[in-house]
């Protein structure tokens, strides 16, 4: 598992838990509450996990990039509405996988 370099917060997530929310995604620990989302492997674009779904123990070995944590599903889409449109103003398309690739891993 990555992460992208600037990865996504959701608003609902106080700035002084990112780093502890880092190690505990990257451990397999994540509370059951937070929503995790990744780039997809396939031809869709992004993911939504819960908490819950890291925890399982593929999740952690899985060749996943974390693009975003939020505290919620409804702040999860709303992230991804938001990302939507900063790709398509920066990019002029809705290629979010490399809009997201293009800030780095």
């Amino acid at each position: 598992m990555e992460f992208l370099k600037d990865i996504y917060w959701g608003e609902g997530i106080p700035e002084e838990y990112y780093p502890e929310i880092l190690k505990s995604v990257e451990r397999g620990f994540a509370k059951k509450d937070y929503q995790v989302i990744t780039l997809c492997d396939g031809a869709d674009q992004l993911e939504i996990y819960s908490g819950a779904a890291t925890q399982k123990h593929g999740f952690r070995y899985d060749d996943k990039t974390v693009a975003g944590i939020a505290s919620s599903r409804e702040e999860a889409l709303e992230m991804i509405r938001s990302i939507t449109e900063e790709c398509f103003q920066k990019r002029g398309d809705a290629d979010l996988k490399a809009y997201l690739k293009s800030r780095g891993v």
